[in-house]
């Protein structure tokens, strides 16, 4: 059944005596959205889900599905648990699903609910291949056209990658054993590259592309937070230019390259023990030469 959940009710189709679990996926996930859609398709959307869920007799479980990044700002041990959004929150994005978990924490006590706090899906599996571009495959191919020539953010940042198989492994396996609570599905810190191992790798593999090597593109400097705001705030009020439109796809999100966060994944690790990430360094690999192959997607065939 359709559904919009910007509707004022809207599951009003949907019987409610049919229903033995609920998973919530309906969001806006682009990281420059404004702060009227997320709040009300991220925040009033979970809301009115809630409430239908409240109603099924027969629910086991309503999954809601978050992202690692619902901490904001917040740096140190990233654990499952709740946590009250002190720091504060670099967009709107991240704002909108911390107030979704919190509503879902302290709305219907009597639902079942289990909250997934998602890491980056950087591609479909193991293999690279990737369906659904986003930040971070944008990110890489700013830097392999040569149009961003710096990296924004601390060299020892931790950058949390997932699969979306995976993803889809800890929702069914969560929603088969009806567990609640918070679990992060994402690796841990023992599992994740840093900025600079990713940058390094990217680079690695761009070498490795005749066109990429011919255009002879050096590696990106490391820019500090004060220097990059800086040079955003110059080249905004120079008016519209190249160099102000690329930094200005990168920072709705890029504070968090400055944030170190060492997510913590135990509960997830006990309720679903057969879930394995994949070995970060040759995942990001995988996933740069899918993505050179392609030319980020554009391609129909995956050169061999």
């Amino acid at each position: 059944v359709p559904a919009d959940v910007r509707d004022s009710e809207p599951f009003a189709a949907v019987d409610p005596a049919r229903i033995t679990g609920v998973v919530h996926a309906a969001s806006v996930v682009r990281f420059n959205v404004d702060e009227s859609t997320a709040r009300t398709v991220n925040v009033d959307g979970a809301r009115k889900l809630r409430h239908f869920a409240a109603r099924c007799p027969r629910l086991g479980q309503f999954v809601l599905l978050s992202t690692i990044y619902s901490t904001g700002r917040a740096t140190g041990v990233v654990a499952e648990q709740p946590h009250e959004g002190a720091a504060g929150f670099v967009n709107n994005y991240e704002w909108s699903k911390w107030a979704a978990e919190a509503g879902a924490l302290a709305g219907e006590p009597d639902l079942p609910t289990a909250i997934v706090r998602i890491a980056t899906i950087a591609a479909d599996d193991a293999s690279g291949a990737v369906t659904q571009l986003n930040a971070f495959h944008h990110t890489l191919r700013l830097f392999y056209y040569g149009l961003l020539s710096l990296v924004p953010g601390d060299r020892s940042t931790p950058v949390y990658l997932v699969t979306g198989d995976v993803v889809g492994d800890v929702i069914g396996q969560l929603a088969a054993s009806r567990a609640t609570g918070i679990f992060h599905a994402s690796p841990d810190r023992a599992c994740a590259c840093t900025l600079q191992e990713l940058v390094d790798i990217a680079f690695g593999v761009f070498a490795e592309d005749d066109d990429f090597r011919r255009r002879r593109i050096l590696a990106p400097l490391y820019c500090d937070r004060d220097s990059f705001d800086a040079l955003l705030q110059g080249t905004r009020s120079l008016g519209s230019s190249a160099l102000g439109q690329t930094l200005d796809s990168v920072s709705p999100f890029v504070e968090q390259l400055y944030l170190g966060k060492d997510v913590r994944n135990d509960r997830l690790t006990a309720a679903c023990p057969a879930i394995e990430f994949p070995p970060p360094a040759e995942f990001a690999r995988a996933v740069t030469r899918w993505l050179t192959a392609t030319r980020w997607n554009r391609r129909q065939e995956v050169a061999a």
